[in-house]
């Protein structure tokens, strides 16, 4: 389904606090993957997926992982209305 911009908007605003979650959740992974300042939805998730397929080591925590789980599932809940 294609949305408006109005319904894009109201959405992202929806996911505010899954974002800053985000943020706080996967502050070490951002530091480790040299991500930057980047933000969610402005480069940081795929900032740290890319480094995560780069680097065998590198581990993404429990917390992160919730954290972009719980954005993830909230916008398809919120697309789908």
């Amino acid at each position: 389904t294609d949305l408006s911009k109005d319904q894009k908007k109201a959405i992202h605003a929806e996911l505010k606090d899954e974002r800053e979650a985000i943020l706080v959740a996967c502050s070490e992974e951002s530091k480790a993957a040299n991500c930057g300042d980047k933000v969610v939805g402005k480069g940081l998730l795929k900032c740290i997926g890319e480094h995560k397929k780069a680097s065998k080591e590198f581990k993404v925590s429990e917390g992160c992982r919730t954290a972009m789980k719980n954005l993830k599932s909230e916008r398809t809940k919120l697309k789908g209305q």
